[in-house]
């Protein structure tokens, strides 16, 4: 199964002939031959002031249950965090208990698969979730996405949140944006940083046989 995120921005010398599709989520069960689209359709609103949409293409803002496939998040640059509880068939946007507004930039949903399981309406789901708002703060729910709390606040990481995973161990790895530090937020709670390469990070990943190697990229590559 292959799930996409995927919008399309037309040029401004192209005509309404091809207008801009919003973005979407879009399902192959097939390794890719076809996809089925769920049921988004997110304006672009750049011209008031928001980000494109075309954005919402950059990064993995796409996060699946490991311990539940029927359950999906969106992180959106514009439009908040959406879930699908159906295998990606709808999407409903995520508001309540704390969750970011409507209009936040959601970035990088992370799922800790083994940090326990919750049941949410019927459904037995992981219980540890994790998002990060541009140029805000690092969210964590530990009851399947039901509320939310800020964990980053007073941290050198609140405020700047780049490019994030859950590493092997169960720690929540977050590269700083525009800084040179890694941050690690560990399952049992607590943040600790360490300094890396004299350059801002665009990509970070960890040995998924040893959580302890972190590995980086910069924009330049």
């Amino acid at each position: 199964i292959v799930f996409v995120a995927w919008s399309f921005a037309r040029s401004s010398d192209g005509g309404s002939t091809f207008p801009s599709i919003g973005l979407n989520v879009y399902k192959s069960v097939d390794g890719g031959r076809t996809f089925t689209a769920a049921n988004l359709a997110l304006p672009d609103n750049s011209s008031s002031g928001g980000s494109p949409i075309y954005n919402e293409t950059r990064g993995e803002k796409l996060a699946v249950d490991p311990n539940n496939s029927q359950v999906i998040y969106l992180g959106t640059p514009s439009s908040g965090l959406w879930r699908s509880v159906n295998g990606g068939a709808t999407f409903q946007n995520i508001t309540s208990g704390g969750a970011p507004d409507v209009a936040a930039n959601v970035i990088n949903p992370r799922i800790d698969g083994g940090a326990g399981l919750t049941i949410v309406n019927g459904m037995s789901v992981s219980s540890r979730v994790y998002i990060s708002l541009s140029g805000g703060s690092v969210l964590q729910s530990a009851d399947g996405g039901q509320t939310w709390s800020n964990i980053s606040s007073g941290w050198g990481i609140d405020g700047k949140p780049g490019a994030s995973l859950v590493d092997s161990a169960g720690n929540l790895i977050v590269a700083e944006d525009g800084g040179n530090h890694i941050w690690r937020y560990a399952r049992a709670g607590g943040w600790t940083s360490s300094s890396q390469t004299p350059v801002s990070t665009n990509g970070v990943t960890a040995d998924p046989a040893n959580s302890n190697r972190i590995f980086t990229i910069d924009a330049s590559g």
